[in-house]
């Protein structure tokens, strides 16, 4: 990290050494967590930003950035409680709606952010420590607003069209029939977008930070139990996670790419029941369920890894199919800065 004093170094020298005597020791039968009493992992997500890694918790969100100079900077912040009635938090599918804007507002900030961090001379705002700076704030809600416009055009207006088109010219007609080729056209349009944009030679740095969240997410699910021992250390922390990251999975159940694939599984289910006749009408009604499909998707998600069975079995697989298009396998330079941004979260969410 930045501006370390000779003290740290010291400090973290010997905590390496005491990391990699652990992971000697440990390497072949590590404590799981959960195990011999131990408190199971708490789940954690994030998501990758400019030459960095986002992890948010439940008090605190924490970014770790690697800069032009390559320093990790560590910035850690308490989240705001949202401004909402305790009790629609609690409530399914409507929570999971809440739980979408607000991952939207704090995930555009940490991208704001750690382009500012990883290249101070082209934001122009070298001085700047507060995460979510004056820019971010300005364009928050009309890239939220061009993300929802996105996706609507993308997985509302086009199907939606391209179905009534089909139909009218085929003559055939039904609401089973309608919403079946509306489906098959949000996948394949979901599929398309997904191999396009991680085919882009410019984002694949980010697609290794992708990946390399991943890793860090399954060695703390894994190994919670050893990595607590080393919590009022992040540096520490960090290591370990690091040494286990590696041989973890780039894919997990529960990340954002698996949830647009159930966000069309679930717009099936829903858009089934509230069906109007009418290209307008149709369009409008699927337009008004976009947050009860959201929070739908939201809910099978959260639920879908710790259950078992043919069903959940198939509905995780295509988006972790998706997942080996948008993650790439980071290097330990990643893994590094994706760990550090871990390490630095449980300190503060961590009993």
């Amino acid at each position: 990290m930045a501006e370390r004093s000779r003290d740290e170094d010291l400090e973290s020298q010997r905590a390496g050494r005491r990391v990699r005597q652990m992971g000697a020791r440990s390497r072949q039968s590590t404590r799981p967590a959960g195990s011999c009493g131990e408190l199971p992992a708490r789940s954690y997500g994030g998501q990758a930003v400019i030459e960095g890694v986002m992890i948010k918790g439940r008090k605190s969100v924490t970014l770790a950035v690697r800069t032009s100079t390559g320093d990790i900077v560590v910035e850690t912040d308490s989240i705001s409680p949202l401004r909402v009635d305790e009790r629609l938090l609690a409530a399914p599918v409507v929570r999971g709606a809440i739980a979408l804007v607000d991952s939207l507002v704090v995930g555009i900030k940490a991208i704001f952010r750690s382009a500012e961090l990883a290249s101070p001379k082209e934001s122009g705002r070298p001085g700047q420590t507060q995460t979510g700076s004056s820019t971010a704030k300005a364009w928050m809600f009309p890239l939220i607003g061009l993300a929802v416009a996105l996706a609507v055009a993308l997985f509302v207006v086009i199907p939606v069209v391209v179905t009534s088109l089909l139909l009218r010219w085929t003559g055939v007609t039904g609401k089973i029939l309608t919403n079946f080729i509306e489906t098959a056209i949000r996948l394949l349009i979901l599929g398309a977008y997904v191999a396009l944009v991680s085919r882009a030679r410019e984002i694949q740095r980010v697609l290794q930070y992708h990946g390399a969240e991943h890793k860090v997410i399954w060695a703390w699910e894994t190994f919670a139990g050893d990595v607590r021992d080393f919590l009022k250390n992040p540096e520490e922390a960090s290591k370990l996670l690091s040494d286990k990251a590696r041989s973890m999975s780039r894919v997990h159940p529960r990340c954002g790419t698996s949830f647009l694939f159930l966000a069309v599984i679930a717009g099936a289910l829903v858009f089934s029941l509230v069906s109007p006749e009418g290209l307008f009408l149709r369009m409008v009604a699927r337009i008004v369920l976009l947050p009860v499909v959201a929070g739908l998707a939201y809910e099978i998600l959260k639920a879908s890894p710790g259950k078992k069975g043919p069903v959940f079995s198939i509905l995780r697989a295509p988006g972790l199919v998706l997942q080996k298009m948008t993650t790439r396998e980071p290097d330990d330079d990643e893994i590094e800065v994706a760990a550090l941004a871990l390490a630095h979260l449980l300190r503060r969410e961590e009993p």
